[in-house]
Formats: C-alpha cells, structure tokens, sequence
C-alpha cells in the first residue's frame, strides 16, 4: 500500500468514527436505534464512495477477515465480561435450548421453504439456512438498556446471540465445506457419526480453550498492579484465545472467546481491585462502541452494492421466510420445551418474553460475512449475498424500530406494583436523608434561613406525596409485609456483599473465601428472586472449611511412609484452615454489624421503619448471626491462640495502614504535602504493607 493510500485509509478511519458519533448524537434526538442510524448512513454514502470518485479509499471493505480477526473478538469478549454468571445460570437452559434446538429448527424452516418456495438445490438451501441463522441483537439490546428491560429477558437475547453465533458458524462451515467446496458426503451412520463428533469436537474444545486462556489471564491480570498491563492483557486475551482456537486448533473460536469473557467477567472479576474493575468496564464499553460503530457504517457500505432491483422478489420471500416463520416457529417450539421442564410460574419464559425473543432475532455482521466467505465463481454466490444482505436490512428496518412498541405493549418496561413500592421506599429514604443534610447545612451557616425554609418545604412536600403514594401501594400490594421484607432483605445482602468486597480489596481476606462470601450471598439473591426468604430455607452448605480435614498431599506422604514429610504438611493445612476460618468469621462478623448498623440509623433516622417488625425482623437475624460469628472467632482464640492472635494483629495492623494510606492521600489533595513528599511517604508505605505479613509463633 502505498503512503498516499495508507493516509487515506488513516483519513477514512478516523472520518467514519466522527461520522458515527454524529450518527450517535442524531439516533438520540430521532428515537432511532443506534446501529439502524449507523447502517443507513452506510447505505447512503455507499453509493458515492463505490462511484470511483475517491478510488483509494476502496481498500477500506467489509471483509470476513476484518470481522472474523479485528472486530468479532472484541465485541464477544465485551458482551461476556458484562454477564453475569449466575443470570447466566439461571436462563442456561433456555439460551442453549435456542442455540441449538432452535437453530437446527431454523435451518429446517429455512432450507425446505427456500428449496420449494425459491427453487433452490438442496445444498444451496441449506447453506443458507445456517448462514442466516445467527442473531445479532446490537440494536435491541441498546433499547433493553434505555428501557430498563429485566436482566432475565437481557441476558437470554444476549446470550442466544453468543452462543448462536459460535453454533451457526460451526453449522456453516460445515455445510460450507459439502456445498461450496465440494467434498464428497457419505451418508453411512460411520460418516455421519464422525462428522457430528467433529461438530462436538469443536464447540467443546473450543469452550474448554476460552476457559482455561481466560483462567490464565486472570490470574495474570490480577497479580500485576499496572493498568496499563492488565487491560493490555485483557485485550491479547480476547484476540489470542479466538486465534487460537480458530486458527491454530480448528475449533469455534467464537465460543473460545465467549467462555473467557465469561471467566474473566465472573471469576477473574473478583481478583481486581474496584477501580480496576471500573476502569475495565469503562474501556470495554469504550472498545465495544467503536468496533460497534465501525462495523455497521462499513456492513451499510457493503450492503449498498447489492443489486436490490434483480433479486427483489427473492429478498423478500427470504426475509418473510426468516423473520415471519422460522424465526418464530424455533423459538416457541424451543421456549415452550423448556417452559415444561421448568418447576414454578416465576421459572418459565412468559409469553411476553417469547415474543420479544422472536422479534429480537435481528441479523448482522456474521451473517454479512458469512456469505462473503462464498467464492464469486459459486454459481450461487450472488442471489445467496443479495438474500442475506436483504433479510439483515428488513430486520433492522423493520424488527429493530418497532421493538421498543413491543416492549411498551407487552408491559414488560413497564414497572410492577413491586417495583413501584421499592421506588417509593427508597424515595422516602432520599428525601428523609436530603431533610436531614439540609438541618446539618443550616447548623454549619453553609445555607442561609431563607434558603433552607425555600428547600425544606419543597422536599417536604416531596416527601408527603411520596408517603401518601406508599400507602396506597401498600393497600394495592398482597402481602406487603413480605414485599417489605424481600426488598430490605436484598437491601442488607448489597450492604454484606459491599463489605465483603472493601475486606477483599483490603486484603483482609483470601480470594478463596472471597468467592465462597461471594457465592453465598448469590446464593440468597437467588432465592429471593423464587419468594424465598431466609427463614423459609434449610441450609445445606458448610462454608468455612474443617480444621481437622486432611490434605491429598499428606495422604499420598503417609502412603509412601514418608511421615516427617506427612507432619509438617499437616501442620501447614492446619494452620491455612484455621486461619481460612478465622477470615470467614471475621468478615461475616464485621458485614453483619454493618447491616445492623445501617438498619438501626434507618430506624432512627426515618420515622416510616420505625417499630417496623420487618426491621425489628431483620435486625434480629443480623444480630444472631454476629453474636454467632464472634463466638467462633473466640472458640477458634482460645484453642489456637499462638494462631488467631498474631494474625488478629497483623489485621488490626492493616487497617491503620489503609488509614495512613487515606490520610497521606487526602494531604496531597489538600496541598498539605507535595507530590515529592508524597512519593517518599508512599515508599515507606509500601515497604510496611509487604513486611505486615502473617507469621504465626511457632509451638
């Protein structure tokens, strides 16, 4: 490429990225979806920048390439750090149900009209029905976004999606390969029982790849203190994994990615510090915007050179065929499947949420280059792009700008009478806590009489409208105490998990015991989200570890008669249970007197909990559990003490140092000390963090 041509590739680049925060600024003024503003505006200008005007700039193209290796791993990646695993969890049937069942039901649907409807070979028909039958719903999920759709609903378009997408690329390629390359297909239960294991073969292995990159990576990610490295490394993350898998192993590289951004969204979240997790997530959505907007301008490009007059007859019977029956047809029979496995009205799929399902299946950019994966010299190659550019234009046209009347129309954005009661509660609460800060404004003569006479009664009046409201809520709500009771429950387990995570990032506690809080706390989530509260369930998990367990490797020393080597072993164990129990009492000790400490100010401060015997409820349970939790941490002093003691000094220790550590920060800000003398400070903290290590007396 020559200087001329790379300066205007750089020009194009960077022209279509302000292009698209133009289009970003106009989509929000219009009401219009964001990637529907992006593709027409690429269809526009496609027909100037295609006229031989500004030949040069051709060498920017809607490539497979480009999607496969620059884009598609970045937007997967962004997509499955944002998961959360146990959403995921919960609608894991369903999404794979769609990806799967659904899928080979679309291609069915797809391939047998197209053959009868179309007059097109077998082979061709099915091609097709596998190349379009993977969603992209960029669009709708935006609008999920902007609506506050439920998560439930979110997570299974967006995980359909990704899924699907590793799914129908394996199905393609396979096809692909009979169809377009022309390998010889034998139909004998051993051919046909080889080739489906080489199917299996690939999404397992590939989902097996992206889980243990994403293993790796975290776990380096999370040992270095540079930013600068860890989201480069998140980065080589999501590229390496889907090179590696699709280029080098020949599995779904698609699925590779997807399992690390799993990983690295749910178990290598919790390594990082929270304002490293902030800043992976600012970058990523950063990350995600731009690939987003770039594809779709260069996808509308691409798509503006399809001979719209000659195939118009084809395009639309395709698009009728995908978007009108098997999109439907997959999804319901899916849905419906999985809604009879399903225990409990609130487990299964409504069909307000079938429905939005169905329209949500939009087409994009895998589809697009899929079908330039098809060699021009394919006899079929031109009328197989022209339907696919067709069906992805009419459902971004037509299913991605009436979503958001779907949603109203099904009520789904809608609040419930829960909702509105949980915004009410915690409108009173705001307004009851800005009363009180006005008080403490005009006690320190931060605000005149007259203002805070002028602000006082605008909030109480709030305040009054707020709490009449409440009370009809109240009356309309069945069992409104039990609604009280889920939304202060959730409310305490948010102020334990808040606890839990400031303990981690303190290194007050492991990452072991980390993920075992953490999980604990999902676990009660989870049973709130199915009406069950906590005194309504048995407890089945013993969550801080035995002292007197054994070790595998103290096992193995015993059997080889290596018994010095089985002793000390033992005694190492011993000493890491004990402390691993120590540290789970010690934090459950600490979230719990958190939460009574929160609910005792809610009580005093706002007169509606007061005498609340939900509260009163609630503030029982919190205070069981810390009289619980401290009386194991003062058996576990009195049996252990040359243990527990050190190492409750070494914790007292820590927290001063995360003290010095605020107040040499806030100095600095102040002017106090300069950066010079903050920097010599900030040595010598350091060099006490790393020397306040836990060693116990020795017996």
């Amino acid at each position: 490429m020559h200087q001329t041509q790379l300066l205007y590739v750089a020009l194009l680049v960077f022209g279509l990225l302000s292009l698209s925060t133009l289009v970003h600024l106009v989509s929000k003024k219009l009401h219009v979806p964001f990637a529907v503003g992006l593709l027409l505006v690429g269809l526009g200008l496609s027909s100037y920048l295609n006229s031989g005007l500004v030949p040069d700039l051709n060498y920017i193209q809607f490539s497979p390439d480009l999607i496969f290796y620059v884009f598609l791993p970045t937007l997967i990646f962004e997509s499955a750090y944002h998961i959360k695993f146990r959403q995921f969890k919960g609608v894991f049937r369903e999404v794979t149900t769609l990806a799967t069942l659904g899928l080979a039901i679309s291609i069915l649907i797809v391939s047998v009209a197209c053959h009868y409807l179309l007059g097109l070979p077998w082979g061709v028909a099915i091609l097709f029905g596998a190349l379009i039958s993977s969603t992209d719903p960029v669009a709708v999920l935006a609008i999920f976004k902007e609506l506050k759709v439920p998560k439930k609903l979110t997570t299974i378009v967006d995980g359909e999606s990704l899924i699907n997408d590793g799914t129908a690329l394996v199905a393609f390629q396979f096809i692909f390969k009979f169809v377009v390359l022309g390998a010889a297909l034998s139909l004998t239960p051993t051919s046909i029982g080889l080739e489906f294991w080489k199917l299996l073969w690939s999404i397992v292995v590939g989902l097996m790849v992206g889980t243990f990159f994403g293993a790796i990576f975290a776990t380096a990610i999370a040992k270095s203190d540079d930013r600068g490295v860890q989201l480069t490394l998140s980065l080589v993350l999501a590229h390496t994994t889907f090179l590696v898998a699709g280029g080098l192993l020949g599995v779904s590289g698609i699925l590779a990615t997807l399992s690390a951004g799993l990983v690295m969204g749910n178990w290598g979240r919790r390594k990082l510090k929270p304002d490293t997790n902030r800043s992976f997530v600012e970058i990523w959505s950063f990350l995600g915007f731009i690939s987003n907007a770039l594809v779709f301008l260069l996808l509308g490009l691409k798509l503006g050179e399809t001979d719209w007059l000659e195939y118009w007859g084809m395009i639309l019977v395709s698009s009728a065929i995908v978007l009108v029956v098997a999109r439907p047809i997959s999804v319901y029979t899916s849905l419906i499947g999985t809604n009879l496995t399903r225990k409990g009205k609130e487990n299964k799929i409504s069909p307000a949420y079938q429905a939005v399902v169905v329209w949500g299946g939009i087409r994009g950019a895998l589809a697009a280059a899929a079908a330039l994966l098809i060699p021009a010299e394919f006899a079929y190659a031109a009328p197989l792009q022209a339907m696919t550019a067709g069906v992805i234009v009419v459902s971004f046209l037509l299913n991605a700008t009436t979503i958001k009347w779907l949603l109203k129309f099904t009520k789904i954005s809608v609040f419930s009478r829960a909702d509105r009661f949980r915004q009410a509660e915690a409108e009173l609460i705001i307004n009851e806590e800005v009363l009180n800060f006005l008080d403490y404004l005009l006690d320190k003569k931060y605000i005149s009489k007259p203002i805070f006479e002028k602000l006082q009664a605008q909030y109480s009046a709030q305040h009054t409208m707020v709490a009449n409201g409440l009370k009809r809520l109240e009356k309309s709500l069945d069992n409104n105490q039990r609604a009280l009771e889920k939304i202060l429950t959730h409310f305490a387990l948010g102020i334990e998990m808040k606890t839990y995570r400031k303990l981690f990032a303190n290194n007050e506690v492991s990452e072991e015991r980390f993920v075992v809080l953490s999980e604990s706390i999902d676990r009660q989530l989870d049973r709130l989200d199915h009406d069950v509260l906590p005194d309504e369930r048995q407890p089945k998990h013993k969550y801080a570890p035995e002292v007197d367990e054994k070790c595998l490797l103290e096992i193995v020393f015993r059997k080889l008669k290596l018994h010095d080597l089985a002793d000390a072993r033992a005694i190492i164990f011993k000493k890491s249970r004990i402390v691993s129990r120590l540290q789970h009492y010690r934090a459950r000790r600490i979230a719990s007197w958190k939460v009574v400490l929160d609910f005792e100010r809610l009580q005093s401060d706002h007169p509606v909990f007061k005498g609340s015997d939900v509260v009163n409820k609630i503030l029982e349970r919190y205070r069981h559990w810390n009289a619980s939790a401290e009386q194991k941490m003062m058996e576990l002093e009195a049996k252990y003490p040359e243990i527990v003691i050190p190492y409750r000094v070494t914790m007292a220790d820590r927290a001063c140092l995360t003290k010095v550590k605020r107040l040499e920060q806030d100095f600095l800000e102040k002017g106090f000390i300069s950066e010079k003398i903050y920097d010599s400070l900030e040595i010598d903290l350091k060099a006490r963090t790393k020397a306040c290590v836990w060693t116990p007396k020795k017996n």
